[in-house]
């Protein structure tokens, strides 16, 4: 005889990784197993079923059920925060190196992109 097993709220996002509310989109959108109601004020879901969709997902792929701008405004967020690891390591770099122009460049830069001044240069904005 087989177990069956029921997993709460609490433990499909532990197990899946994802908010409560992905959870309910994912679910509304029918890409997410269904919940079975356990008592009046209690749902769950059948272990089985959310392993079989969790060895269904795509890898490296776009995610089924979000609409596409928001799957464009992700991907742009990751790329973005790739970039600014770059400039922070190519900072350090110039940092370490001691290299002037790349720094006075980094300073010009930061201020004509309108954020904060780096490393207390006094420069003023169009200053090259």
């Amino acid at each position: 005889m087989s177990t069956v097993s029921v997993l709460r709220k609490p433990e499909v996002e532990q197990r899946t990784g994802l908010s409560p509310s992905s959870i309910d989109r994912l679910e509304a959108a029918g890409n997410f197993p269904k919940r079975m109601q356990l008592s009046p004020n209690t749902v769950g879901w059948l272990s089985s079923e959310l392993d079989e969709w969790i060895k269904g997902r795509p890898r490296g792929e776009m995610v089924p059920g979000l609409d596409p701008e928001s799957q464009v405004q992700s991907l742009k967020k990751q790329i973005s925060a790739t970039g600014a690891i770059s400039q922070t390591r190519r900072n350090h770099n110039a940092l370490r190196g001691g290299d002037v122009d790349q720094l006075e460049t980094i300073a010009n830069n930061k201020i004509a992109g309108g954020k904060a001044k780096v490393l207390g240069f006094k420069t003023t904005k169009g200053e090259k």
